[in-house]
């Protein structure tokens, strides 16, 4: 997702521009009219996992957790009507472990998550006027 374009590049303070954004095409909306040079685009992109994997050491435990609880709630679904060795409550107890290591892993990722960060996204002038919700200017 992208999520800002600053251009012209290397100014101070920094010049963020308002864009739409249509399938790999970004359409600055501002004054400034671009003449070729080079623009700065900020997004961000989904980690792999894997021999290479892009995710920071310090959240592969947040990831583990995750990992054990589907394997804990899929393994309780699985076993209903089978013969298992704890008797019934083995069901159960697999099944609430589960949803609770899943409830810590949904709550840890929206902790960690962007979208639930305070962030302003008014570093430049609207495009459009700001409509007035007290007056009536008439047909």
């Amino acid at each position: 997702m992208v999520e800002a374009v600053e251009y012209p590049v290397d100014r101070f303070p920094r010049m963020y521009q308002r864009f739409t954004l249509w399938g790999d095409t970004i359409t600055l909306l501002g004054e400034e009219i671009p003449d070729g040079s080079n623009a700065y685009i900020y997004y961000g992109k989904l980690h792999s996992l894997g021999e290479s994997s892009t995710i920071p050491a310090v959240y592969e435990d947040i990831i583990a957790v995750g990992a054990c609880g589907y394997a804990a709630s899929e393994w309780a679904v699985f076993a209903i009507n089978r013969v298992n060795t704890g008797g019934i409550p083995t069901l159960d107890d697999f099944l609430k472990w589960g949803k609770e290591k899943l409830n810590f892993f949904r709550a840890e990722l929206k902790r960690l998550g962007r979208r639930n960060r305070v962030r302003i996204r008014s570093l430049y002038r609207p495009y459009y006027p700001p409509v007035s919700q007290s007056t009536d200017y008439g047909p």
